[in-house]
């Protein structure tokens, strides 16, 4: 079991990213060859573009393409993804309570770490949103990262940990990234708008935006 938990981890680990912004850095997880990612809202809230380097140490621009502030997630695009990175499947049901999982993400800049623990449970609501708890640490930076079960399939979005309780973690369930993904799909990765304001991604492009109305140029500013 040892030896397939590292085969796994070694194959995830091709898909995962580290996300650099202005205000600091996060990670995230191709999930499509076309370079479509994920990571969390709060990594790249407020920015159109990020930097995102590869686990081979590629370093590429990426677009936010829509972003989902209540659930914490976003999806992002890089028009220069190499042909060598691995993409991870997101899984459509939620994990066993005291299921065997996996986080892989930049914990203190130290990259590319990986713990591991159970689900505590799989179905916690916290203000009103569904969140997988788990003990696997997730620490600062690790947030956007993938929580995986021991097939290597992604169950959820790594968000956030308390930090003065041990063991008291959370992702977001891998079936509200896909929902977030399809509506990313249906959008054109290099002719969409991002609003910054809103989240939301307007096309074709016009002078505003078709979600919160706020003029283009004025929210650029």
């Amino acid at each position: 079991m040892a030896d397939l938990t590292s085969e796994m981890v070694s194959r995830a680990k091709r898909a995962v990213l580290r996300v650099d912004v202005p205000e600091g850095f996060g990670s995230g997880f191709f999930v499509r060859s076309n370079g479509l990612a994920i990571t969390n809202h709060h990594v790249v809230r407020g920015v159109r573009e990020c930097q995102i380097r590869t686990f081979d140490g590629r370093v590429l621009t990426a677009r936010v393409i829509v972003s989902d502030r209540r659930n914490d997630l976003a999806v992002i695009h890089s028009a220069q993804t190499p042909g060598s990175v691995s993409i991870l499947r997101l899984v459509d049901c939620l994990p066993k309570d005291a299921e065997d999982v996996i986080a892989i993400g930049m914990p203190a800049e130290l990259d590319f770490s990986v713990t591991r623990g159970i689900v505590s449970s799989a179905n916690r609501r916290f203000r009103g949103r569904p969140l997988i708890q788990t003990d696997v640490a997730i620490n600062g930076g690790s947030s956007g990262g993938p929580l995986l079960n021991l097939r290597g399939e992604v169950l959820g979005v790594c968000c956030r940990g308390y930090n003065s309780y041990q063991g008291l973690n959370f992702a977001v369930p891998a079936t509200l990234a896909g929902e977030l993904l399809s509506q990313a799909e249906r959008l054109s990765p290099t002719t969409s708008w991002y609003c910054t304001t809103c989240g939301q991604a307007s096309e074709p492009l016009g002078k505003y935006c078709d979600n919160c109305g706020v003029r283009r140029n004025q929210e650029e500013a």
